[in-house]
């Protein structure tokens, strides 16, 4: 295995992610933004972490989650459409540039005083928020999936670390502000400054990462249509036509009903974590408050049990994920498995909530313990599907798979954040 390659994979793996997972976490910055104005306490930069939730506060995360997911679906399948007509490194490279078209009006915003038009920021935040998953996940994730496909199945785990990296350094760099930024907007403003630098080092690791030898070879091997133009010289596009014109690639059609038919419960098992993922979190996780009346605690609760808990058991299991082997048919069973997570997150410390009487367990202790279990589940199970792919799909069926492994997250992922949507809104 290639270290470097290796680290490039994952750099680039974490960018498919980390628009998204930065959108959830800066909850201290958007949740001054859609703050009480006409509350005079509330007319300072930081709140003391006790004001009733608005409307607009309440709806964010599952509404973020789902617009993410309408734009992130469209993304990954025209990704999947484009695998064999348009270059991956086109794919990518578009992607990453509409990750700052989203990202830097973002970043202008965060030094506007929009107290006076909250709701048109709320839903131009929506669009960006989508706009940010259209290119990150959809275009981004679905195009390093596919190439790490072709690739060794050790670099498909770097990619599954990569992803789990975008949720622990988001919810890390949400601590992080929330400890040492002096206001929720310079919170906001330091977010998005990351997001914005770390777009442009990802566009020059996926260039190493193309341009590198094993690269070339896999593309030998799979007959992949990655000319990648403006990343290869000459030699290289010559080699890739020869290639092209030698390997017979199926109709995309046939191959996508031949990768169904090999690695069909990989594609399931990844459908139902994600899907089960984010029905419940971030948007019900999120509402749970503590039953601590510690002010400083009540201040990180959210970004501490709900998204480092939640990233940093995702990141574990997906460490631990590459070394279990276990049965498909356990594997489909561990998936449909966690539809109880959900479940129990609607009966923890949900506020506000329209029925008080259905919290059942009140205890952070027993809320941690879920989150715990949500996040390692969700690590273990998505790096063992994708390691399956790698391993039993053909050669030149590997980058098909590999986008056809994002469209069915993708897919999933927006009927979860659907039903986050619904489940918020009747607790």
């Amino acid at each position: 295995m290639n270290a470097k390659i290796f680290a490039a994979f994952f750099f680039v793996s974490t960018t498919s992610l980390l628009p998204s997972n930065l959108f959830q976490n800066a909850h201290e910055y958007f949740y001054y933004k859609l703050r009480n104005v006409t509350n005079p306490c509330n007319l300072t930069i930081v709140g003391d972490g006790n004001e009733p939730q608005t409307h607009l506060q309440h709806i964010f995360e599952s509404h973020v989650t789902f617009c993410g997911g309408v734009l992130n679906i469209m993304g990954t399948f025209l990704n999947v459409l484009a695998t064999n007509s348009i270059s991956n490194a086109t794919r990518v490279i578009v992607g990453h540039f509409i990750c700052l078209l989203a990202f830097l009006p973002t970043l202008v915003l965060a030094f506007i005083n929009t107290d006076t038009w909250q709701i048109p920021f709320f839903w131009t935040s929506m669009a960006f928020a989508g706009l940010a998953s259209f290119g990150s996940i959809g275009l981004v994730g679905g195009g390093i999936f596919g190439l790490a496909a072709t690739f060794p199945e050790s670099y498909m785990k770097a990619v599954m670390l990569g992803q789990a990296a975008a949720g622990l350094l988001s919810s890390g760099l949400s601590i992080f502000c929330q400890a040492f930024a002096s206001d929720d907007l310079v919170n906001g403003r330091v977010y998005f400054s990351i997001a914005i630098a770390w777009s442009f080092v990802s566009i020059l690791a996926y260039g190493y990462l193309v341009k590198s030898d094993l690269a070339k070879e896999m593309r030998q091997r799979s007959g992949s249509p990655m000319d990648e133009r403006g990343l290869l010289d000459e030699e290289d596009e010559i080699t890739t036509t020869f290639v092209e014109q030698t390997v017979e690639r199926p109709r995309m059609a046939d191959a996508w009903r031949d990768c169904f038919d090999t690695v069909g419960p990989e594609l399931i098992s990844t459908a139902l974590v994600v899907g089960v993922s984010l029905s419940g979190f971030p948007a019900i996780a999120a509402e749970v408050a503590t039953e601590s009346h510690n002010e400083k605690w009540q201040h990180y609760f959210t970004a501490v049990y709900c998204f480092l808990v939640f990233n940093l058991g995702d990141s574990i299991g997906r460490l631990v994920g590459g070394f279990i082997d276990i049965g498909r048919n356990t594997m489909l069973w561990l998936s449909v498995s966690r539809l109880i997570f959900p479940l129990l997150l609607t009966f923890c410390n949900v506020t506000p909530r329209l029925h008080p009487s259905l919290t059942i367990f009140p205890s952070d202790g027993i809320f941690l313990m879920i989150m715990i279990l949500y996040g390692l589940s969700n690590g273990i199970i998505l790096t063992i599907a994708g390691v399956g792919l790698s391993r039993y799909v053909p050669e030149e069926l590997k980058e098909v798979s590999g986008s056809m492994l994002a469209l069915m997250g993708a897919t999933s992922a927006l009927i979860g954040s659907l039903v986050g949507v619904v489940l918020v809104g009747l607790i």
